[in-house]
């Protein structure tokens, strides 16, 4: 049952190698491949060996993997953790940002850019991190299986040449690369928590002081908040080259960026050369949403009004007929704008709109789901955020006058 489990849990379109045979096909095929793959993969949980060619067993470890995330992965880390919204890292750099601007207090926002992060993944400190967050030794020895086993080859003029193992790095596609990646990445919150812990990195308060946030992580989209001061920026260039030097994990500091809060132009542009990284603007992109924008500014939605236009201009032809065009709006056009409708509060239509749905309701519910989120997620990192920012609680949700004046503008669409 749990073999059956794990493989209904992927996605039938998904192939396990290059031969092109999906999970779609092993779902249908299930009453006659069922018995061979069972006895397959007791085989290797027996001796945790896998034949050559074969690294599909991996299947089965992905459910037991999920159940333990919530208690090994920090909070601050939002990818692939059960109860989790890829929208809560936004609405946490976004409040933080606007608390800053807030209370006036200078602090910095350094974004990082990976360099292959899953090519890079060092296995054996991956077994190493599994170790000490209590993975038993029969797990470990599997883990290790898949990914020694896994081979890959080069495409000459479209045709592969022979094979060769690999000796580090996750597999893109393997459904439970995403977990050991964020078992590896676990290390980079523990070197933040002793660098905060000895005092070589301040982190940001929010609200009076109850909580400070030092990072955001979203698979290898990372962000960190610190005080302003040269100390954290060292600090934060130490913490990744640490990070690079054990882990084999490499920050592209040309490509990363420093933004400031309430920070001097000239002052911002002297800690940027420490580490060698781009001055950013305040008002940037975190998982594809502007953070500290206004959602009633034109550029805020910029991005989304460019991608209708150039849908809209694809479909100037005589052969798409009027019925065609009320399904592309159902299905690509209104749903277009819908991870925006998540975070941000869209200004009212001037034109009438598309006529087909409507975006205002859809969008005023999407924003009413935090209130839910709100009332039923005790421990999320971004409700403990909200809460101590605007002193909510799950019993009374009541705003204070002051905050309903200079709070968010996500806080008051709420």
């Amino acid at each position: 049952m749990e073999i059956r489990e794990a493989v209904w849990s992927c996605n039938g379109s998904k192939s396990l190698g290059p031969d092109g045979l999906n999970f779609n096909l092993i779902k249908r095929m299930w009453p006659i491949l069922k018995e061979d793959i069972c006895e397959f993969i007791y085989e290797f949980h027996s001796n945790g060996r896998l034949v050559k060619g074969s690294n599909a067993s991996f299947i089965v470890l992905i459910p037991k993997m999920r159940k333990v995330m919530n208690s090994i992965i920090s909070q601050n880390q939002l990818a692939f953790i059960s109860g989790t919204h890829i929208a809560d890292g936004i609405i946490i750099a976004n409040e933080l940002i606007h608390d800053a601007k807030r209370r006036k207090r200078p602090a910095l926002i350094f974004k990082a850019d990976f360099e292959k992060v899953y090519d890079n993944v060092n296995w054996s400190f991956l077994d190493c991190m599994l170790q000490k967050l209590g993975f038993c030794e029969k797990w470990r020895l599997w883990i290790q299986e898949c990914l020694a086993s896994a081979t890959t080859s080069v495409l000459v003029n479209g045709s592969p040449t022979a094979e060769f193992k690999m000796s580090k790095g996750l597999q893109q596609g393997d459904p439970l690369a995403p977990f050991l990646f964020l078992v590896v990445v676990e290390a980079f919150n523990g070197l933040i928590t002793k660098a905060v812990e000895e005092r070589l990195l301040t982190r940001v308060s929010v609200g009076s002081g109850d909580l400070a946030i030092t990072h955001l992580q979203f698979a290898d989209d990372t962000i960190i908040f610190s005080e302003a001061s040269p100390q954290n920026v060292w600090a934060i260039k130490g913490i990744f080259r640490s990070f690079e030097l054990i882990f084999g994990l490499k920050v592209n500091f040309f490509k990363s960026s420093l933004s400031g809060i309430n920070v001097e132009g000239d002052k911002l542009f002297d800690m940027a050369d420490l580490i060698n990284c781009v001055v950013g603007d305040i008002l940037f992109k975190y998982l594809g949403v502007p953070v500290g924008a206004t959602s009633k500014k034109i550029s805020t939605w910029a991005l989304v009004i460019e991608c209708l236009r150039r849908k809209l201009s694809s479909w100037r032809c005589d052969s798409l007929s009027f019925g065609g065009r009320i399904i592309l709006l159902i299905a690509v056009l209104s749903s277009i704008p819908v991870y925006y409708f998540s975070t941000l509060k869209a200004p009212k239509k001037d034109e009438g709109g598309l006529g087909v749905k409507n975006l205002g309701i859809f969008n005023v519910a999407l924003l009413g789901k935090w209130r839910w989120r709100l009332l039923e997620e005790e421990n999320a990192l971004w409700r403990r955020v909200v809460e101590v920012k605007y002193k909510v609680n799950r019993i009374n949700e009541q705003r204070g006058s002051e905050w309903d004046v200079h709070g968010s503008s996500w806080w008051k669409e709420l």
